[in-house]
Formats: C-alpha cells, structure tokens, sequence
C-alpha cells in the first residue's frame, strides 16, 4: 500500500503474492502528493488476514493516486512487555480489552514510522473506509502548510456530534470546526509529529482506546484546542449492521465485534457498587463542565457530519439493494 519510490523499496507488491505480510508495503503513487516531495505522509493500518480489506483499499489508492505505506495490524497474540511499558501486559489488560490494546499499539506503529521518516504530520487510515475522490486534493493543500490542530479528524460515522458553529480554518474546499462532543473511531485522522511524540512518551497512553484517547474530554492527554473536525468529511466508515451500505459486507465485518458484543453484555453484570461509583463519577463531571456545557451549546450546533461524496454514496447503495 506504501512506500515512496526512490527510497530502496519495491514499488509494487508482487503479483504472485499480492498481500505478503509485512510491516511496511508498497503503494501507489499520487501524482498530487510527489512522495519526494511531500512532508506529509499517509499509512494505511492492515492485519494480515484481513485481504478483504487490503484489496478494497488499495483498489481506492490506486484510482486515487495515493502513495501509501502499509502498517501491519498487531493482534492480541502479538502484545508483548515492550509494546506497553513502563506499564506491564497484565495491567493494560485491566484497562482495555485485548483488540483494543491491539488497536493502540497498531496506530503508535504507524506514528514511530513517521518520526522514523522525520515527517512533521501524517495521514493515518485505517482498511474499512471509503475514501472520497477530493482526499487528494485536500492533503496536497495541507502539505502546502502546517495544519492548525494536532489532530484533523477526516472520517465521519453519521453519528450527531456538537460542533462550533464557526469553522476555524479552510484547506482547501474543506472547512474545519472544533468538536464541542465527540464521536469514536479513528479510521481517518491527520496527526502531527509532535502531538505523536507526545502521547508515546506518556505512561498514560493505555488508559483508554485509541479513539478515546486522541479524541474525549475524558481521557488525561486530551487536548481541548488540538482537534479540528473536516466538514464535510473526506473518511465515511459504515456500521456492521448497516444494510444495503455502499461498502462490500466483508469490509463492514470487524474482527474486535463479537469481543465488543461481549464486553456490552457483561457490562450490566458488573457490581451494584461498581455501577453507584461510575455513575457518581460521571454526575460529578456533568456538575464540574456545566459552564463549559452551556456555552458549547451556545456556540455550537449539532449535527451529523456529511460526507464529502454522499450523494454518490446514496446512489451506489440504491443501486446495490436488491429489487422489490
């Protein structure tokens, strides 16, 4: 999926094989993003059975232009000491559920490939989402300068979120707003270098999943001013369960669901004084941002982020579901 040209990797897998596991895979070239000169780097995070979602995604790069660099998925079987520390395995796992560390440790991967290449801001893409055919022009506007946030979140899920209602910066056709309430999933984000390096330093960087981490008011390495939400977004990711989507079913297929499923399951078996303490905990934050509330909703608006091809979207799902 990556791998610049010019830089003594091949510039395309082989056709006998085309999904050899490796950490870093070569791409397409994008004839917008120049990879010798581009400061901006773009990685695609893949686990190496999932071919399903390799092909889908390098069939996009391809009509895209888009050199990418694959970042091999970790799996729960791979975490080791040294993926986590200072903190151990056995406490991690407390935390988070194993696809979930998993997931983490895949994306700090892909960030030590960027401050391994020295670029100041990067791309991360994750195998189950469409990308619009106005990605490329966007990123080629943002490599032309710094981006504003440490964080450009550029999926959307179709979800409502609280936005400001003021777009703080424009690359390009795309206005960027700052969430006032967030929404999960790490399937398309901009990051830069430093704001990498940043929560790879930190022991905290396993509190919480790795959406959560980069993105809710809850987690300790939040940053209030460092995200930016793209409207319309540039990223869609559809749900599992969403039938007659555009996207193939396979690709919507998540590995970590049934491990999800389980952990929604169990989540009301928990003890009665478990549930007292966490639900006295998140009155007490409600009671502690009720000013910060009120003037989010003042300034904000609510609002399922579009995506930037939704009209098209609408059409190739029409046309996928069968007839009545």
């Amino acid at each position: 999926m990556g791998g610049a040209p010019g830089q003594g990797r091949p510039d395309r897998p082989s056709s006998a094989d085309p999904c050899v596991p490796s950490e870093r895979d070569t791409g397409y070239q994008n004839r917008q993003l120049r990879p010798e000169r581009s400061r901006l780097r773009i990685f695609c995070i893949n686990l190496d059975h999932r071919t399903d979602r390799r092909h889908y995604m390098e069939a996009q790069f391809a009509a895209l232009g888009m050199t990418v660099e694959r970042i091999r998925a970790t799996t729960p079987a791979d975490i080791s000491a040294a993926d986590v520390s200072p903190m151990s395995v056995e406490t991690v796992r407390e935390k988070l559920m194993p696809t979930e560390i998993a997931t983490s440790i895949s994306h700090h991967r892909a960030w030590r490939r960027m401050l391994e290449e020295g670029a100041p801001f990067a791309l991360i893409l994750e195998d189950d989402c469409e990308l619009s055919p106005r990605l490329p022009a966007f990123l080629a506007a943002l490599d032309r300068r710094s981006p504003l946030a440490a964080v450009i979140r550029i999926e959307t899920r179709r979800m409502p979120q609280l936005l400001e209602r003021r777009a703080l910066d424009q690359v390009g056709d795309i206005a960027l707003h700052r969430p006032f309430a967030w929404e999960w999933g790490t399937a398309g984000y901009v990051i830069t270098a430093d704001e990498a390096r940043r929560i790879l330093a930190s022991p905290r960087r396993f509190e919480m999943p790795i959406d959560n981490t980069l993105l809710s008011p809850a987690s300790p390495l939040y940053r209030p001013d460092g995200i930016l939400q793209a409207v319309p977004a540039l990223v869609l990711v559809e749900d599992e369960e969403a039938g007659g989507g555009s996207q193939p079913a396979s690709v919507r297929r998540s590995d970590a669901q049934a491990e999800r499923d389980a952990r929604f399951r169990n989540t009301g078996r928990k003890p009665p004084l478990h549930r007292i303490g966490r639900e006295i905990r998140r009155i007490r934050r409600q009671v502690a941002g009720i000013g910060t509330h009120l003037r989010h909703r003042m300034l904000g608006r609510k609002m399922a982020v579009p995506f930037a091809d939704e009209a098209t979207v609408s059409a190739r799902s029409s046309s996928a579901r069968p007839p009545a």
